[in-house]
């Protein structure tokens, strides 16, 4: 989905990337180019430099986020936020409000995962989305499988998008904020970077993306989405129900990047997909 920056649409159109230009295509939203067969007439074409790339899916019917390749739980679709969407955190929960927290939730790597990461980096740049500070606290990882940088917690992860006849349509790059000190589920429902494109399965296979995270321009992590059997993951989603087309299927997260202070641009960049920018509102 995209929009020119000279015509800015909240819904925006749905396009297709041939290098440096954007085809805009005759569907109302990617879940219509989906169940229309994959096929659209075509309109005007626009330079990529001179587009806003916004959210893929807005407002998916339904996101299930695998913490692991048999255990998933919902989210919230209204928490969904492209490249430059403003999107803030909840405030604090009142006294009345708060649930009672059994444990953290946060993110699985599997032990074939590879994961390195560096030190403190500075100054970076592209589109952002604004997420606004909620608490610091730390993340449920092992020391070895974090990076301290002060707030809220990303997990960054590969998402499938569904597409017509309840099969895996496309993937794209998710972030997956939290708010740790928030008991959990109101930890997790404010802010789901997705973005920037979707691409098909047949132009790309999800098994070993490499995928990094940089934090003010310096390098967080680095890794490899592996180990995860999608079909398996959406066979699981589908039993007992019906998928739909724009359901978002998040796999496990690379690592977790854990206390990402206020001010800090962060950007994941996934091979084949491109970056997906978001900055924490200062």
């Amino acid at each position: 989905m995209f929009h020119p920056l000279d015509h800015p649409l909240e819904r925006g159109w749905v396009g297709r990337i041939d290098g440096d230009w954007v085809v805009h295509l005759a569907a109302q939203t990617l879940q219509s180019f989906f169940t229309g067969g994959g096929a659209a007439r075509e309109h005007a074409v626009y330079a990529l430099a001179g587009v806003r790339l916004l959210a893929p899916v807005l407002q998916p019917p339904a996101v299930r986020i695998f913490e692991s390749q048999e255990v998933f739980a919902f989210a919230n679709p209204a928490a969904v936020a492209g490249p430059g969407t403003a999107v803030s955190a909840p405030a604090p929960l009142a006294p009345s409000d708060k649930v009672s927290q059994a444990g953290r939730a946060g993110g699985s790597q599997a032990p074939s995962d590879k994961v390195s990461q560096a030190g403190r980096a500075g100054g970076s740049q592209g589109p952002s989305d604004k997420v606004s500070q909620a608490a610091r606290a730390g993340g449920p990882l092992a020391p070895s499988d974090k990076v301290s940088q002060g707030g809220l917690t990303l997990l960054p992860r590969l998402a499938a998008v569904i597409g017509a006849d309840g099969v895996i349509g496309g993937f794209t790059a998710m972030l997956d904020w939290r708010a740790p000190a928030r008991p959990a589920p109101k930890d997790r429902d404010f802010a789901l970077g997705l973005g920037p494109l979707v691409v098909t399965p047949d132009e790309l296979d999800p098994e070993g993306l490499a995928a990094s995270v940089r934090v003010d321009g310096g390098e967080r992590l680095r890794g490899r989405f592996t180990g995860f059997d999608w079909e398996a993951a959406r066979a699981l989603a589908a039993a007992g129900t019906s998928l739909r087309p724009g359901d978002l299927l998040a796999g496990p997260c690379l690592a977790e990047v854990a206390e990402i202070g206020p001010g800090a641009m962060v950007e994941l960049e996934v091979e084949g997909i491109g970056v997906l920018a978001q900055a924490v509102e200062g």
